[in-house]
């Protein structure tokens, strides 16, 4: 059998939770160092007849939205794959359910597969300063309190129901540490953020209320339509008035 089709071959009996801790070794001699790592990196609650966060079979949909994701940016078999995803948790939101909230310890970045999510800072006052938006595709989070394991000083809860894949700071170590090729595409996306941060601080800064309606537009239609008006005022930092003015 070729090689690519025993790789699918495992990776099949791992998301079906068919391996046996007796059945290891044998794994390990069948297809290679690679997934040696993928079966020792898998933690114990990922057994017992479960595997349930792996279930390729059931969640193709999801995870190949992740790999292709992925994959714009860096090659992945099979094998690595699976050990990419066996660090992920899928969860799903309601609308107006809170991911994060203010004060609150930061347990996950967010992989967003569909939906649609709010990242905003609430001063003393109480008034809303809304930071950025999340829809599919997109990572959010507080990163500040995620990287350091501090209260959040910003919220995030969902404007649809949304569904992601969430990555705690422990498999975010754990990735990078038994998959080093990953470091590539992290600090892309990390880059990337940082420079759609600085655009918006400039924007936001530089430009009219007008060209930053246009700019987003442009960038991000469907925001338009997805984002309730209030909402996407306080986004572009002007009122409900001046928004209908600038759309109409």
């Amino acid at each position: 059998m070729p090689t690519n089709q025993r790789s699918d071959v495992v990776f099949d009996c791992l998301c079906s939770g068919t391996l046996r801790e007796k059945e290891r070794k044998a794994v390990y001699a069948f297809n290679g160092s690679l997934m040696e790592g993928v079966m020792l990196n898998y933690p114990a609650r990922h057994s017992a007849g479960g595997f349930d966060r792996l279930r390729i079979h059931t969640h193709r949909a999801m995870h190949q939205t992740l790999r292709k994701h992925i994959e714009e940016i860096i090659p992945l078999t099979q094998a690595e794959f699976a050990f990419v995803v066996s660090h992920f948790r899928e969860k799903k939101f309601k609308k107006h359910q809170f991911l994060i909230q203010a004060g609150e310890p930061v347990r996950y970045v967010y992989f967003i597969v569909s939906g649609l999510v709010k990242l905003a800072y609430t001063d003393d006052s109480g008034k809303q300063h809304i930071v950025s938006f999340a829809m599919e595709e997109w990572w959010e989070s507080d990163f500040r309190a995620y990287y350091t394991q501090s209260a959040a000083t910003l919220s995030l809860d969902c404007i649809e129901d949304t569904t992601a894949f969430c990555l705690s700071l422990e498999d975010y170590h754990r990735l990078r540490n038994g998959f080093p090729r990953i470091e590539s595409f992290l600090l892309q996306k990390s880059m990337l953020g940082s420079i759609a941060l600085q655009q918006r601080i400039l924007s936001l800064l530089s430009t009219s209320a007008k060209e930053r309606y246009e700019q987003l537009l442009d960038q991000h239609a469907s925001l338009i339509q997805r984002v309730p008006k209030t909402l996407l005022a306080g986004y572009l930092g002007v009122s409900r008035e001046t928004l209908s003015r600038l759309s109409s």
